[in-house]
C-alpha cells in the first residue's frame, strides 16, 4: 500500500482515533472530520482534540483544542467552543443579521435615489404651469418622509 492510500486515522486500542504514525509528519494529506472523539498530541500530551478541520501551509488537519461539546455516538466529545454546532448557529445568525442590516441600508439609498430623480420632473412640471403644484409637491414631500 503506497503512502498515499494510507488512512489518515488509525483507531487505538481503546478505540479512538489516532493519526497515522506511518505517514509523514509533512504530508499534506487533505484531513476530514472523521465525526468522531480524536486523540491528538499537544505539547507532548495525548488528549483528545476538536475535530474541526482547519488550513495551513496547503494541508488540513483537525483543530485539537480542547473539546467540550458536541459528543459523538461513543459520548465523547468532540467540538471546541469555536467550532460546537451552537457556536456556529449564533455566528451565522449574527452574519445574516449584519447582511440583512446591509441589504436595508442600501434598498433605503436606492429608494431615496429613485425619489430624488423625480424632484427635477416636478419642479419642471410645476415650472411649465402645473394645475395643483401645492398638491404634486406635498405628495412628493410626503414619499420622501416615508422612506426618510
Amino acid at each position: 500500500m503506497s503512502e498515499e492510500e494510507k488512512s489518515y486515522f488509525i483507531r487505538g486500542k481503546d478505540g479512538i482515533l489516532r493519526r497515522n504514525p506511518a505517514l509523514s509528519l509533512y504530508q499534506t494529506r487533505g484531513y476530514k472530520d472523521p465525526g468522531e472523539a480524536v486523540m491528538v498530541n499537544v505539547g507532548g500530551e495525548r488528549r483528545l482534540g476538536c475535530t474541526e478541520r482547519m488550513f495551513r501551509d496547503y494541508s488540513s488537519y483537525p483543530c485539537g483544542h480542547k473539546p467540550k461539546y458536541d459528543p459523538d455516538v461513543n459520548g465523547n466529545l468532540t467540538k471546541c467552543g469555536h467550532h460546537s454546532a451552537e457556536a456556529k448557529k449564533r455566528k451565522k445568525e449574527k452574519a445574516d443579521a449584519k447582511y440583512q442590516e446591509y441589504t436595508d441600508r442600501i434598498e433605503r439609498r436606492t429608494q431615496l435615489r429613485r425619489i430624488k430623480d423625480e424632484m427635477l420632473p416636478l419642479i419642471t412640471s410645476i415650472a411649465n404651469g402645473h394645475n395643483d403644484p401645492r398638491t404634486a409637491c406635498q405628495e412628493w414631500l410626503d414619499r420622501y418622509n416615508a422612506i426618510t
